[in-house]
């Protein structure tokens, strides 16, 4: 049996948030439950009572990381037991935000398996310390794991289950604007990118483009 993960997203009506929707996509296909909900004009608590969640998943970049570390402070005021993980830019580039009290486990880099292992570590009640890619705060200690080696097959990847979003508001099914990312990786060093970082992170396997297939890719847009 597998847990329940609510990825909560602050702005929710606008550019679809492809990186939570892909993790999502592999926490569904493991057969884990998840649901997303916008923070706009809701009483998130009401929502987290009612879906009753085992984790709570934001993606934040930085600068923004505030407010989920703001809204995740509030939540576990109330809800204790939740797990907290934070994913994204912010928790990439800093993952020393795991100090902030809390928060409970932030992810590098690409987080599909990391979430996958994660949650299905919690379904057993196994230890979820050493999972790699992800920093784990338990009793005190941070434990901060290593990276994990990137997938090669992207095709491999489910679609982001863009139904969870229409699920939440409908009417973001007739939005005329739809996100979607044909590769990952860039073997460039520019001074101004986030990419240093990550070649950083993951070493020179980052460098390597990693392309899906245009049947793939053609696959998802019809």
């Amino acid at each position: 049996m597998g847990v329940k993960v609510l990825f909560i997203v602050k702005e929710i009506e606008g550019a679809e948030p492809l990186g939570a929707l892909y993790v999502a996509g592999c926490l569904e296909q493991a057969g884990h439950e998840c649901k997303f909900i916008g923070t706009r004009g809701n009483d998130v608590l009401a929502e987290v009572r009612r879906y009753g969640p085992d984790v709570i998943a934001f993606g934040a970049t930085t600068g923004l990381h505030r407010y989920y570390l703001g809204l995740n402070h509030h939540i576990k005021q109330h809800y204790p037991k939740v797990v907290s993980l934070m994913g994204g830019p912010h928790a990439t580039y800093y993952p020393e935000v795991i100090q902030t009290p809390g928060l409970d486990v932030v992810c590098q880099g690409e987080g599909e398996d990391a979430a996958v292992e994660l949650c299905d570590a919690l379904a057993r009640g196994d230890d979820h310390r050493g999972i790699r890619d992800l920093w784990v705060k338990s009793e005190g200690k941070i434990y901060r794991n290593p990276a994990r080696g990137l997938r090669r097959d992207l095709d491999a990847i489910p679609f982001p289950p863009r139904h969870l979003l229409y699920e939440y508001d409908d009417s973001l099914r007739r939005r005329p604007l739809k996100s979607f990312t044909t590769n990952r990786g860039c073997p460039f060093p520019c001074s101004y990118c986030f990419n240093p970082s990550l070649v950083e992170h993951y070493g020179s396997s980052w460098k390597k483009v990693r392309v899906r297939s245009p049947e793939n890719v053609v696959a998802e847009l019809v």
